[in-house]
């Protein structure tokens, strides 16, 4: 059985890797991807400030969520 383009791919990275000539680096390989995606940071930027607002809600606010004023509602 032939192998695919990828497994080659990987069997050149691996043989490089084992070899010690890729370099020293640190650090998860998907972190580092992840930090060079400018689209992906920006996706975690605005999920963290998401997440930010609903965890702090109670101090960003001073409405009680329990308090209803029915003649405000129309």
């Amino acid at each position: 059985m032939s192998k695919s383009a990828l497994d080659r791919k990987f069997d050149k990275i691996l043989a490089l890797e084992e070899a010690g000539l890729l370099g020293n680096q640190k650090g998860n390989r998907a972190l580092r991807k992840l930090f060079a995606n400018r689209l992906a940071m920006l996706g975690l930027l605005v999920f963290l400030l998401i997440l930010g607002s609903a965890v702090f809600a109670p101090f960003l606010t001073d409405h009680d969520p329990a308090k209803i004023n029915l003649r405000a509602m129309l």
